[in-house]
Parts: C-alpha cells; sequence; structure tokens
C-alpha cells in the first residue's frame, strides 16, 4: 500500500506524525523472534516478515482507531462551538494523558510544524487530536512522540475522495485542493471534522459531505445539482416529489442522500485498506 491509500484510515494524524507513531509502534513489536531462521528458504522468510508487517499494520490501525474515540471525547469537552483551541486549553488537554508539556514545548511543536494554528492564534483542533493521538499511542512513555520536525506544508490530515459514483476512491488533502468538482463526495474516519460546520458528523462512522458548499443568508448550503444527485443516489429525490425543490430542500435532499453513502463509502475504504 502505498503512503497517500493508507493516510485516509489514521486521520486525523498528518503524513509525519503518522510514519514517526508507527515506526515507533513497529520497534516495540519487533524483536520477539528472529528475521532470518536456520535453513528457511529467502523467499519464506520474505513472506513471514511481510505477513508480520500486515499484522502490525492492522494493529496499529486499531490503536488508532481506539486512541481517535478518545481524543473526540477529551477534545469535544472543550470545544463549544468553532474549531480552535487556546494554548492552555491544549497544555490541559495533553496533561489528561499524562503527557505535561511547558508552553515553550508548545511553541517549538508549532515553530516545526507539528502543532497547526489558525489566523485567531489558537490551536486547530484535529492537529490538537493528533498529538493527543500520538501520545496515546507512546503511553507511558513520555519523550518522543513526536517526529523532531514536521512539514508546515504537508496536508493536516488526508480523507478519502471520490469524483463520481463510478470514479475511483483516492485520498485528498486537508484543507481541500481549490480544484475539487464541488459534486466530489469525501468522507473520513474522523469524526471531529464535523467540527466544522461542512462536514456532516455520522456517528461512529465518522464523517461525510459534498466537496463544494456556499453561503445563503449565513446559511451552509451543498453546492450540488439535481441531475448530480440523481446520479449519486437514484432514488433519493422521490423524498421531494410535490415539493417546489427551493436551495434549501435541496440541500436536505443532499443531504439525506450523504447518509445513503455512509453505508457503502465506510465499508468500501475499511474493507480496501484492512
Amino acid at each position: 500500500m502505498s503512503e497517500q491509500t493508507v493516510l485516509p484510515t489514521v486521520a486525523p494524524l498528518s503524513a509525519s506524525i503518522a510514519s514517526h507513531a508507527f515506526a515507533t509502534f513497529q520497534q516495540r513489536s519487533e524483536g520477539r523472534e528472529p528475521v532470518f531462521a536456520l535453513g528457511e528458504p529467502l523467499e519464506e522468510t520474505v513472506a513471514r516478515i511481510v505477513k508480520a508487517r500486515d499484522a502490525q499494520w492492522r494493529a496499529y490501525q486499531s490503536a488508532i482507531e481506539h486512541h481517535r474515540a478518545t481524543a473526540y471525547r477529551l477534545l469535544s469537552r472543550q470545544l463549544s462551538t468553532g474549531t480552535t483551541l487556546p494554548t492552555e486549553a491544549v497544555r490541559a488537554l495533553l496533561a489528561e494523558t499524562d503527557h505535561a508539556v511547558s508552553a515553550q514545548t508548545l511553541s517549538r511543536w508549532r515553530e516545526h510544524g507539528l502543532l497547526r494554528y489558525r489566523q485567531n492564534n489558537k490551536a486547530d483542533a484535529s492537529s490538537v487530536a493528533a498529538i493527543l493521538i500520538a501520545a496515546l499511542l507512546h503511553a507511558p512513555v513520555q519523550r518522543a512522540f513526536l517526529p523532531a520536525e514536521g512539514d508546515q506544508q504537508e496536508p493536516l490530515w488526508w480523507c478519502w475522495r471520490q469524483d463520481a459514483p463510478d470514479a475511483p476512491v483516492v485520498a485528498c488533502p486537508v484543507p481541500l485542493p481549490p480544484d475539487l468538482p464541488p459534486t466530489a463526495l469525501l468522507w473520513t474516519p474522523w469524526n471531529g471534522a464535523a467540527w466544522d460546520v461542512a462536514w456532516l458528523n455520522v456517528g461512529q462512522c465518522g464523517a461525510i459531505r459534498w466537496a463544494g458548499t456556499v453561503f445563503e443568508h449565513d446559511k451552509l448550503l451543498w453546492q450540488i445539482g439535481i441531475p448530480e444527485l440523481q446520479r449519486w443516489v437514484p432514488d433519493v429525490l422521490r423524498q421531494g416529489e410535490g415539493l417546489d425543490l427551493t436551495r434549501e430542500i435541496l440541500h436536505t435532499l443532499a443531504t439525506v442522500a450523504l447518509l445513503h453513502l455512509t453505508r457503502t463509502r465506510f465499508s468500501m475504504t475499511t474493507t480496501s485498506t484492512s
């Protein structure tokens, strides 16, 4: 599997944090048996190593899933509105995972691209979640749970993307690229994405959305028309029969379509990466 193929499964971790976390996870689980067995054919040794790596990856994914739920629960208590947190709130959350850090440490993480901040000088909630997950993965070890440096230019995390019902499913960076088709479907196992109103929280599955959104009279509406909606979920327009399909009603139908698509898309990507 390529890096981009697996990154959506470990959202909201960035590539640099996910790579560091998995390398540490591997180190903990290695050394229990020799890499080479006396008299074993080379192809059998390679097959055994590949099988062990696959098992490590599945265990890593399971650990991410468990700690993702914990991070979401901890952050949800802090986020009444918005998608950012002040520095002291970030320190308090890390203390709950038995990782006490100073304001200087947070400043260094910010400088090195590991903890992202928004324009209001507050930490991005999904970036905080990634650090919480990394800390929980390394417990009870309190040191070196993050790489020495990140990349300010790398995506914050990755989601799944499908441009049409018959199009391939690919990884998509967050923040979203500006050239996304507005009718593209996006989804992620990270339900904290829905702290942003452009994502729809679908419970334990995660979050889902249409790529295109517009604001009209302070309301967020999906940027998708009747032909595209009918292509994605043909039966959904029956729910609007006899109604004047205003922008608001079309938005509601598009949301219903997202709920229908949740049933298939999440299982599709879970199966393909397990």
